[in-house]
């Protein structure tokens, strides 16, 4: 049976870089994988989760670590155009994110893009891919007409 450290996301690749899983670091894998999917918190909020986990971390280490593991692909950050940054992990399956320009909601679409196609065709290997299309979600939609 997989202990925790196991199942957590991201701890391969921390430890095949050679970077120690610290309690803090520990702290904000939980936050992000409690997160739940389809959730994209801010460092804020993910210091928030990560204080449940380890209370004396600090948002300085939220934020430092969020880099680490940004630069490890471990995470992947998404900048909103109201410039706040919210953070998910990185999954293997491509998406894309559904933003309403109201409520703010943020929705995500699987689904294969031009991965294959620029893979193929370009000699060219996708390594990161980030789409977003703004709109509206159906209850905000509905306000508006």
């Amino acid at each position: 049976m997989p202990s925790e450290q196991e199942k957590l996301p991201g701890i391969n690749r921390l430890l095949e870089n050679r970077y120690r899983l610290t309690p803090q670091r520990k702290s904000v894998l939980l936050a992000l994988t409690n997160a739940g999917r389809g959730e994209h918190p801010s460092a804020e909020e993910i210091y928030r989760y990560a204080k449940k986990y380890y209370p004396s971390i600090g948002l300085a280490t939220v934020y430092r670590t969020l880099e680490l593991f940004t630069n490890l692909s471990i995470v992947q950050n998404l900048v909103l155009e109201d410039g706040c940054t919210r953070y998910e992990l990185k999954r293997d399956l491509m998406h894309c994110h559904l933003i309403c320009l109201s409520c703010g909601k943020i929705s995500e679409a699987d689904g294969v893009y031009s991965e294959q196609l620029l893979s193929g065709s370009h000699g060219f290997k996708v390594t990161s891919c980030i789409v977003q299309f703004f709109g509206y979600c159906d209850k905000c939609y509905e306000k508006k007409t």
